[in-house]
């Protein structure tokens, strides 16, 4: 079974909250001794993602 990919558009805005939501589940898994491999890596996939363009459907597109 192959895990499948998910593409979500985020503003600036969106992406820096939820980063941030992602720093205070770290670091409330460190006080509680807990691993956080998983929440750091979904913090990096997110920084590292590149800006794209904005998607429109093609029946929205000439309006």
């Amino acid at each position: 079974m192959t895990d499948q990919k998910r593409v979500i558009t985020l503003k600036e805005r969106e992406c820096s909250e939820l980063v941030e939501y992602l720093m205070e589940a770290r670091n409330q898994r460190i006080e509680e001794g807990k691993p956080t491999d998983r929440v750091c890596d979904l913090m990096i996939k997110i920084i590292d993602s590149p800006p794209g363009r904005e998607a429109r459907m093609p029946e929205r597109a000439g309006r």
